[in-house]
């Protein structure tokens, strides 16, 4: 069994992403930014854990390889925490040329949890001003919506004006993006690549995916308990066999 921290071990090629249809959607991302004249705007939805963020780092990795660990950080922020200053700042940023290569790539992480208003900004800047070799994938938990739907929930009344506002993107900010949905393992197939990826027996890989239904860091988690649960046992055991 490979000596690596499971719990917190992330994906460092596209091969190490667990599931095809995630391999699939880096995929489809890393092939529309090579092409000349292709897409730049990507929304990553879908459940907790379903490997989003491993795309996202791994588009980073592919199209801004030369620049530092905290430039890259620096391009990486959490919907809740992108003001007005900030999404100015990232505006204003990118009217530049990068220091570090061609590529640029924006990640803004549960973008849901975006305020409005910034989203309209934010959707201004995409249309009008992004650069050409620039970047933007944002992330969100919740399936994002048309306004074609949503005029619908609310004519039908099946939503109300607040809960639309709480539960989903504007669908104007949305259109910009094209949307590539991350979807949950079944937990076989999660078990299957949970042994792929860490060497463990698919007996407990199967425990851990059923435990964790379906969201990959938790049962990487699981994996990594699993782990030091063994190697205690066999620290207690070789404990034993000294005091007898």
């Amino acid at each position: 069994m490979q000596k690596k921290e499971w719990a917190r071990w992330r994906p460092q090629s596209a091969l190490e992403l667990i599931g095809d249809e995630v391999a699939f959607a880096y995929d489809i991302i890393e092939e529309a930014i090579s092409t000349e004249g292709g897409e730049r705007c990507f929304l990553l939805h879908g459940n907790p854990g379903r490997g989003k963020g491993c795309i996202s780092g791994l588009i980073q990795d592919k199209f801004m390889p030369d620049a530092p660990d905290a430039v890259r950080r620096s391009y990486v922020h959490k919907g809740k925490l992108v003001t007005l200053s900030v999404a100015k700042e990232i505006m204003e940023e990118a009217a530049y040329a990068s220091a570090y290569g061609k590529w640029r790539v924006l990640v803004i992480n549960e973008v849901d949890e975006a305020n409005k208003d910034i989203q309209t900004v934010l959707h201004d800047w995409l249309q009008d001003d992004l650069p050409k070799d620039y970047v933007v994938i944002v992330t969100t938990n919740r399936k994002p919506i048309t306004q074609e739907h949503l005029t619908h929930l609310l004519e039908s009344k099946q939503i109300g004006k607040a809960e639309a506002e709480d539960n989903y993107l504007q669908p104007r900010f949305a259109s910009r993006f094209t949307w590539e949905e991350i979807p949950t393992l079944n937990t076989d197939k999660l078990a299957n690549e949970i042994t792929r990826v860490t060497g463990i027996p698919i007996a407990i890989a199967k425990v851990c995916a059923s435990n964790s239904q379906g969201d990959i860091r938790h049962a990487l988690k699981e994996v990594q308990s699993c782990i030091t649960a063994n190697r205690v046992r066999k620290k207690q055991r070789e404990r034993e066999l000294i005091h007898e």
